[in-house]
C-alpha cells in the first residue's frame, strides 16, 4: 500500500471513530510463474549413486539410501519424508526408484544414462503435494565412468531443468495483516504471520502429513521460509523481489543434501 493510501485510510478511521484493520501491501502479493529454462542448480557435493553387488546406494545426502535393487519395498531409517523405498534395474543404462510414506507413493524417478555415459536424465513424478508434479532434469557425470559397474554408478551434478509440468509452476501470494497467504499450483498452501522475529510455525496444507513452515520478512522485498518435515528442517528458502516488482528469485537450499536450486518467477499480469 502506498503512503497516500495509508494516509487516506488513517484519516477516515479518525473521522468515523470505528476500528479498521489496514493491511500493508508487499511486493510479494500477486501470481508468479516459474520459467524452468532459467533454473540453476548448485550442490556442495555431487549426487553419488551406485548399483553394486545387487544394492542401490545414494551416498551424498545426510540420510544415505541403501536398498536391494530388486524392485521390492525396503525400510528406510532416518528419512523425514519416507519410510520405505524400492529400486529396480530396468536395463544396463536405466534404474527406477520409488519412495513411499505409510504405504503411499510420494516420489518416483527414472534415471536414464546416455550411451556415452557422460550425461543422465532424471524423469520424476513428485506426489508429495496434493497435485502431482512431473518433470525432468539433465545431469552431467563428474569424473570417469566406473569400470565394470552399472552405468548409473558415479558422481553427478544437476545442470539443467528440461521440463516441468504446469502443476509445479505457479505461486500466488495474498497480503494479510503482518503476513502472507500462499497458494501453489500443486495444491500446497499456508497462512503465516511475520512477527518481529519471524511468525509462528504453521501447517503446510496440501502436502505430506507433518509438514510445517515458518515465515519471516527479512527486508521489504525479501522473504525467508523454513520448511520442516516431522520436526526436521528440510528446506531453507530466501525469496527476493526485483526493484521493478516483476521478478521473484527463490533460492531453495535442500538441508538434507546441501543442494541449492534457484528458481526465477515472473509476475503474471492481472486479468
Amino acid at each position: 500500500m502506498n503512503i497516500r493510501a495509508q494516509l487516506i485510510f488513517g484519516f477516515a478511521t479518525a473521522i468515523v471513530g470505528l476500528p479498521m484493520t489496514v493491511v500493508a501491501s508487499t511486493p510479494f502479493a500477486g501470481t508468479w510463474v516459474v520459467d524452468p529454462n532459467l533454473t540453476e542448480f548448485w550442490s556442495m557435493l555431487p549426487l553419488g549413486l551406485s548399483i553394486e553387488h545387487g544394492l542401490y546406494k545414494r551416498t551424498s545426502c545426510a540420510v544415505p539410501h541403501e536398498v536391494p535393487a530388486d524392485g521390492a519395498d525396503h525400510g528406510v531409517a532416518g528419512d523425514p519424508y519416507i519410510d520405505t523405498m524400492s529400486a529396480r534395474v530396468v536395463d544396463e543404462h536405466s534404474v527406477e526408484v520409488v519412495q513411499k510414506a505409510k504405504g503411499v507413493v510420494v516420489w518416483r524417478g527414472w534415471y536414464d544414462v546416455a550411451s556415452d555415459l557422460r550425461s543422465m536424465t532424471l524423469r520424476f513424478e513428485d506426489d508429495r503435494a496434493a497435485k502431482p508434479v512431473t518433470g525432468s532434469t539433465l545431469f552431467e557425470r563428474e569424473g570417469e565412468p566406473v569400470s565394470g559397474m552399472h552405468a548409473l554408478s558415479g558422481s553427478w551434478r544437476a545442470r539443467r531443468m528440461l521440463d516441468l509440468s504446469a502443476s509445479g509452476r505457479t505461486l500466488s501470494f495474498e497480503d494479510i495483516d503482518n503476513g502472507l497467504i500462499m497458494n501453489a499450483s500443486d495444491g500446497r498452501s499456508f497462512n503465516n504471520t511475520f512477527g518481529d522475529r519471524g511468525g509462528e510455525t504453521a501447517p503446510l496444507h496440501g502436502y505430506l502429513e507433518g509438514a510445517t513452515v515458518w515465515v519471516s520478512r527479512r527486508a521489504p522485498n525479501k522473504l525467508q521460509v523454513n520448511r520442516s518435515q516431522n520436526g526436521t528442517l528440510v528446506e531453507f528458502t530466501i525469496g527476493a523481489v526485483s526493484a521493478d516488482g516483476q521478478k521473484l528469485e527463490l533460492g531453495e537450499l535442500d538441508m538434507l543434501c546441501q543442494a541449492k536450486t534457484t528458481w526465477i518467477l515472473h509476475k503474471q499480469s492481472a486479468p
